[in-house]
């Protein structure tokens, strides 16, 4: 059985109207083997790029709290989707799900860059991700969600 991000991950993807290409980069290396014994850690930009016209480069988080904690997500993230949001077409950022509230928001790298290396606390608190993100609404299906991908895709314009 999958754990529950993987579960959030199948879920989203699934909610990807055939018109949006989308693609999930590889894990690294730390997904199998004995990371005492890994010499090798590739790390990827984030999980997911989706095209509609647009480049979306989304790293998505799963968490069961009302906050997510900074050490869930890699510095070279940071810095790698704040330079790529120089680019005219391209909307990097993270998308949190609380799972326990069943909320779930698009975040821009922008505000994430900042709130991360200028807040004096360690975790995106739902109260902060709510006042600068996008909900994405979602709708539970027996035991699977189904994001409303398209209408979020809609409504951002960038």
């Amino acid at each position: 059985m999958a754990n529950a991000g993987k579960d959030f991950e199948q879920d989203f993807i699934k909610s990807v109207p055939d018109s949006v290409y989308h693609y999930r980069f590889k894990d690294g290396t730390a997904a199998w083997g004995e990371q005492e014994t890994t010499r090798f850690q590739h790390s990827n930009i984030c999980d997911f790029l989706l095209f509609d016209g647009r480049l979306w480069l989304i790293e998505l988080k799963s968490h069961k709290d009302k906050s997510i904690p900074f050490n869930c997500i890699r510095e070279n993230q940071l810095k790698e989707l704040s330079m790529a949001d120089c680019v005219a077409g391209i909307i990097p950022g993270f998308i949190f799900n609380f799972r326990d509230l069943n909320k779930t928001y698009f975040i821009h790298i922008k505000h994430i860059y900042y709130f991360y290396h200028h807040a004096d606390r360690k975790s995106f608190p739902l109260e902060w991700v709510q006042q600068h993100g996008t909900e994405i609404k979602a709708e539970l299906k027996k035991v699977h969600y189904r994001y409303y991908v398209k209408e979020f895709l809609q409504e951002i314009g960038v």
